[in-house]
């Protein structure tokens, strides 16, 4: 019993441990925003691409560095525009 036990708390406290980091990440993404000048910097050291891309990563890429999701595929077929990708 005290075995079946403890192998029981260490899983919730796993599980929870993972659900709390992944909330954490999801904050921080939704909440942080680029400045000007960090869009600045990301334009001067991506470059601009106006249509779809293999990037170094091997990951489909448009515009200023942005990874085409696959949902998005669709959207990005006929390029995009710099005022677009910004």
């Amino acid at each position: 019993m005290t075995k079946l036990f403890f192998c029981t708390f260490i899983i919730f406290i796993t599980l929870w441990h993972q659900a709390s980091a992944a909330e954490s990440v999801y904050h921080l993404i939704h909440t942080l925003s680029v400045s000007a000048a960090g869009v600045r910097l990301i334009e001067r050291f991506e470059g601009f691409r106006e249509s779809i891309y293999q990037c170094p990563g091997g990951k489909p890429t448009i515009g200023y560095g942005h990874v085409v999701k696959d949902y998005e595929k669709d959207k990005f077929l006929k390029g995009i525009t710099k005022e677009d990708a910004q």
